[in-house]
């Protein structure tokens, strides 16, 4: 059996190409949202601490202008996009919080804010941190709420209506949180089914370059040495075909995927390119590594069917998908004729 699909780097793409657009998202609402608490500070400019608000308002757009700025595709790859996301989300908690004590309170209408905080978090972020703004988000409200006695004023507020509005923003986050929860299992789902082949469980032919070129970026950016590749095709696997029947020859792939992942390493990948033809990433692989492991695949293989690889190797090789792709597929069709050559002379000797 091939391993389990675990996400990889194509679910990891994916996930990082929707954070981008919620980068977006995110400064847009914030100008939105700014310019709709601006107008309103305008005409309740008699009320007390609008000038705080001005520059709490004015912190927020610079916040989401810097945000804006960033190179945020660096971000994205480096350790640190969880914290740089939970940073801006709980700012803008506190933006919200600070807002709402200067205006009177949790009777300030800026105190929906908190909501856009709740539907943002739960467009891209992971599931824990859907949960931290949630329990945030929640915890600043209710400790507005009983900091109005506590600071003696009348609150413009009543406690029922705290109630009411703190159990709506309870809901809401719970909504959220199951809702990260869910995106999370349907992107899985969504990227097992585009990635992979459905009768063997290997990678498909697009997973196979995408984990190619995320391969050959890292050895690009000297964070590897190198990284091989190993084409195979099943020699004689249309004869199966016609003489067994389709599911004789569905078996013989499925037993091939399954002797190919006890033959690599936890980190290599096998992928399924399309009818006979079978691929293998060999990350941190030299071409003399890659040669010893074509071999151990050819003699495991001949156990049930005759095999037929060939490798490459980035950077000795080429720097490229189509150029490593194309090395291989040379070398392997070189070493069939080789091979019929051979059985050729025995033939007729």
């Amino acid at each position: 059996m091939c391993r389990p699909f675990t996400g990889g780097e194509g679910v990891l793409e994916d996930a990082l190409a929707l954070r981008a657009q919620s980068v977006r998202i995110g400064v847009g609402v914030t100008y939105a949202t700014v310019a709709a608490l601006a107008a309103w500070v305008a005409v309740t400019w008699g009320a007390p601490h609008r000038g705080l608000i001005v520059v709490l308002l004015a912190l927020a757009v610079v916040t989401a202008t810097v945000i804006a700025l960033l190179p945020t595709q660096r971000i994205l790859r480096s350790r640190w996009r969880e914290p740089f996301f939970l940073s801006w989300s709980m700012s803008y908690v506190g933006f919200i919080t600070v807002m709402a004590a200067a205006d009177g309170g949790a009777g300030s209408p800026t105190t929906l804010v908190f909501f856009l905080t709740l539907v943002f978090s739960s467009l891209s972020y992971p599931l824990w941190m859907v949960g931290v703004v949630s329990s945030s988000s929640l915890t600043a409200f209710v400790g507005l709420a009983i900091a109005d006695p506590v600071r003696g004023e009348a609150s413009a507020v009543s406690p029922a209506s705290v109630w009411v509005f703190a159990a709506v923003l309870g809901l809401v986050a719970l909504m959220c949180i199951w809702q990260a929860r869910v995106n999370a299992r349907h992107h899985h789902r969504l990227g097992r089914l585009s990635r992979t082949d459905s009768l063997t469980g290997c990678l498909n032919r697009f997973a196979f370059s995408e984990r190619l070129e995320a391969e050959l970026r890292r050895v690009g950016a000297g964070e590897q040495a190198a990284v091989s590749v190993v084409l195979l095709d099943l020699v004689g696997f249309k004869a199966v075909n016609d003489t067994l029947g389709h599911p004789a020859g569905d078996e013989l792939l499925v037993w091939t995927s399954a002797a190919l992942h006890q033959l690599v390493r936890p980190r290599d990948a096998v992928a399924r390119l399309g009818g006979d033809e079978f691929a293998l990433i060999l990350p941190e692989a030299a071409p003399a590594a890659a040669l010893d492991v074509a071999d151990r695949v050819r003699r495991t293989l001949a156990e049930r069917v005759q095999a037929t690889p060939g490798t490459a190797a980035a950077p000795a090789d080429g720097s490229d998908i189509e150029t490593l792709v194309r090395v291989a597929d040379e070398r392997l069709y070189a070493a069939r004729a080789s091979a019929r050559g051979l059985d050729a002379r025995l033939t007729s000797g």
